[in-house]
This record gives C-alpha cells, sequence and structure tokens, in this order.
C-alpha cells in the first residue's frame, strides 16, 4: 500500500491462525476442530504398543547395552543417522505414510544421492525418534505400557522443534523431552514458570495506578530489568543480549511526564495514514531501500483479561469512536 506522503507499507491483516487462537482464549471451538482433536486422541489411543515393538525391537544392535532412556536415545541418534534404504524406509512406514508417498520419498531420496535419513528429511527423523524412544522404551520398561495416554503425552514432543521453550508438568515429559533439546531450546517444569510469572505479576502489581491505566502492553513489553528469576533467564539466553538495557531504559520513561496531546495527535496521524493507503503495483521498483517504509499488521486483543486492563482507556476509546 501506498500511503498520501508516497510511503510504501505492507498492511497485514489478521490471520486465520491468529483469530483462532483468539477463539480458543474464549473457550469458543468449532465442531470441526472438536472432531480432530478427537480423532487425533483416538487414532493415538488406539494404536498398538504390542504390534509396534514387535517391528522395532531388532532395530537396536545385537548385544546394546542400554540402561536408561539417555541411553536409548542416544543409539537412536545413530540409528537415524545412517543413509541404509532400510532405515529410510522403517521411518517411513513407522510414521504409517501411506505407499504411493512412501516410493515417491523414496525415489527423491535416491535422486539425492542417498543422503543420512537426518539430513534429507530432518523433521521426519524427529517424529521418527519420538516413536523409537516411545516404543523400545516401552519394549525395555523404561515407559509404562499400560497407561494409554502416555502415548498421547509423548506425541506433543513432535511439537519441539518450533518452540523455544518446552513447558510441561508431566512426570514423563520431564525424562523424555530434555533429551530432544537442541542449544537454542530450554524445558521448563510448569511449577517453576508459574512461580516466576507470580513473581513478575507481584512486581507489577505494585506499580503506580497512573502506569497501570496504561495498559500491559504499554509498562510490560519486558520483564523487570532488576528481577533474577525463571522468566528473565529465558530471556537472557533466548531475546535480544541488552534486553535489560532496553528494558532499563522503558522503565524510566513511564516515570516522566507524558504528553498526551501530542500522543493523541501522532496515533491519529497513523490512523488517518492507514486509512488513506491504497494499494499498489510494482513494488519492487518503487520501494526506496530494502523494505518497506512501515509495515502494519492488525491483531485482536481483549481490553481487559483478568484484573490486567490490556490497553490504555484512551485507546479503547478510541477504537470505540470507530
Amino acid at each position: 500500500m501506498q500511503a498520501p506522503d508516497g510511503a510504501i507499507g505492507v498492511h497485514m491483516d489478521e490471520t486465520p491462525e491468529g483469530a483462532a487462537l483468539l477463539r480458543w482464549k474464549e473457550g469458543e471451538f468449532l465442531q470441526v476442530e472438536r472432531a480432530v482433536a478427537r480423532q487425533w486422541r483416538a487414532e493415538l489411543e488406539a494404536l498398538d504398543p504390542d504390534r509396534m515393538i514387535g517391528v522395532l525391537k531388532n532395530i537396536l544392535p545385537p548385544g546394546a547395552k542400554v540402561s536408561d532412556l539417555r541411553e536409548l536415545k542416544a543409539a537412536i541418534d545413530a540409528i537415524c543417522a545412517s543413509n541404509e534404504r532400510e532405515v529410510i524406509a522403517l521411518a517411513l512406514d513407522t510414521l504409517g505414510v501411506p505407499d504411493a508417498t512412501k516410493w515417491i520419498a523414496l525415489g527423491r531420496w535416491e535422486v539425492a544421492g542417498r543422503p543420512r535419513l537426518d539430513t534429507f528429511a530432518p523433521y521426519t527423523t524427529h517424529v521418527f525418534k519420538v516413536d523409537l524412544l516411545y516404543y523400545l522404551g516401552v519394549d525395555r520398561g523404561f515407559i509404562s505400557g499400560e497407561r494409554p495416554g502416555n502415548k498421547v503425552d509423548v506425541a506433543y514432543l513432535y511439537y519441539l522443534p518450533f518452540s523455544m521453550v518446552f513447558v510441561s508438568g508431566d512426570k514423563l515429559h520431564h525424562r523424555t523431552a530434555p533429551l530432544f533439546l537442541t542449544a537454542g531450546q530450554s524445558y521448563v517444569q510448569s511449577d517453576e514458570l508459574k512461580a516466576a510469572l507470580g513473581e513478575l505479576d507481584r512486581y507489577f502489581e505494585g506499580l503506580p495506578e497512573e502506569i497501570k491505566e496504561l495498559g500491559v502492553l504499554q509498562f510490560a513489553t519486558f520483564p523487570p530489568s532488576t528481577i533474577d528469576n525463571t522468566v528473565t533467564q529465558l530471556w537472557d539466553k533466548h531475546m535480544r543480549p541488552d534486553w535489560r538495557d532496553v528494558a532499563r531504559s522503558k522503565e524510566a520513561e513511564l516515570g516522566e511526564p507524558r504528553d498526551e496531546a501530542q500522543e493523541h495527535e501522532t496515533l491519529e496521524e497513523i490512523k488517518e495514514r492507514l486509512r488513506q493507503a491504497q494499494p499498489v503495483v510494482g513494488i519492487e521498483a518503487q520501494l526506496s531501500g530494502d523494505a518497506p517504509d512501515y509495515v502494519a499488521i492488525r491483531r485482536q486483543i481483549p481490553v481487559k483479561k483478568g484484573k490486567w486492563r490490556m490497553v490504555s482507556k484512551e485507546t479503547e476509546e478510541a477504537e470505540s469512536e470507530e
């Protein structure tokens, strides 16, 4: 889009995923979503671990000494570093890949020069490793096969590659999730995270009322710079290295007098620019640099969540006037 002043911007509407998350937070689920969730759980619980164990138990080298889950995971990693056709095919069979798709995948693997499984299909390898840990762990007595819910619990590890931090209070997750972490990931027990969040809540509760009226999105964009707990340690590890300096700067700004008239004028200018922006073609030729001049992203958030105001009263009133 091009604004009246000639600036080129990208306007991004709310994503379907964002809208769905907002619904889910309010406890609103589409019938199809409930049906898919029920089907997924039913399929997992209907799996026959004994049959899969019979197929997979001989995958470990004869005489391999595996005394706990950590040693089992190391043995599984070694298996998945193979480029043997049998291992590639076994991974696809274990994950239930249809035959037609399986032969296409094996053909691509051949054309690619028969690379290692973990190089050829990294995410497939991850899911295969999770399943191997479960089935071989049950076979060796490291994981209980008597509780059907264990397979459902282990399946949550499928999501691990897409997260910085995996949080759970599940005992099986406590034993298995850390085995799959990379250097850039963390595992946190839920009680530990809740305690740290409680400390942040008490800190922000102690702020002056005039600051809390600005809304969480103004005064809590960063954790408090002076607190050292699980949350801030996760920020130290995963977020920008100077976040504490930025947080201190923002904390100092909160105590300074506000020019409400200037803020209101600036907000109105921005909203007017977005309203008057028009679609343009040939955007690559019109950009002044490698990136657009501005990006506008539409999001829906509640005015209040629990005891906390998310946005300021001025913002709430400005939105209600439109």
